[in-house]
């Protein structure tokens, strides 16, 4: 089945909601910044599929379904709302049941909240993960965009910055072992001998002329 989509974000809608009106959550701004530093790092712009609009009171669509089945990458936004989501532990199971994913590291862990590891879809208990908090004096911060401090967003786009080279790198990889040089059909290889040897036999005439 042919490749969609490069990523899949899987997040809670929560997860997304801002406190100022009008203004993007913290998904929206994320879903940005991967978007624009993987495609610097890939050189094309990447296709990554979020789900913005999808009724998620509804019965979990043939859409989705469809997506996950052509999508090379899963980045699972982890947090309290993530694992509360039936919906979202639908994604992972059904992008898990496509190939053994997690095996091929085809499954990114962005952890936006401290979470302990047993509270972790037990999936994703042994990927390793891209932690984009900090503890602060026996406190865990979340890593924001906007609305922390520029410490705490500086160490922000460090953390996309790691987050979008081990995708690319992976990206690249993937395509590397799905697209092995094959050697040129005979009749290719027949055709290219017969035009280099009607090159090379004038060369070959002159020579002995001279």
């Amino acid at each position: 089945m042919p490749v969609e989509n490069d990523i899949f974000i899987s997040y809670a809608h929560l997860d997304n909601e801002s406190p100022i009106e009008g203004r993007g959550g913290w998904v929206t701004t994320f879903h940005r910044a991967l978007e624009v530093r993987v495609g610097q790092l890939l050189g094309r712009k990447p296709r990554i599929f979020r789900d913005l609009k999808l009724d998620r009171a509804k019965p979990f669509p043939e859409e989705l379904e469809q997506r996950l089945s052509t999508t090379t990458l899963l980045v699972c936004i982890l947090s309290p709302g993530y694992v509360e989501s039936a919906w979202c532990r639908r994604e992972l199971t059904a992008f898990l049941r496509h190939e053994s994913a997690v095996e091929a590291g085809r499954v990114f862990k962005v952890a936006k909240t401290h979470l302990k590891i047993d509270d972790h879809p037990e999936a994703l208990r042994e990927v390793l993960g891209h932690d984009f908090f900090v503890k602060d004096d026996e406190v865990v911060r979340d890593l924001d965009q906007t609305f922390s401090t520029k410490e705490l967003q500086d160490k922000y786009w460090v953390m996309l910055d790691d987050l979008a080279r081990a995708i690319t790198r992976r990206l690249k990889e993937l395509k590397t072992s799905t697209n092995e040089p094959r050697l040129p059909e005979p009749s290719s290889m027949a055709n290219r001998l017969e035009i280099e040897l009607k090159i090379k036999r004038p060369f070959d005439q002159f020579s002995k002329e001279n």
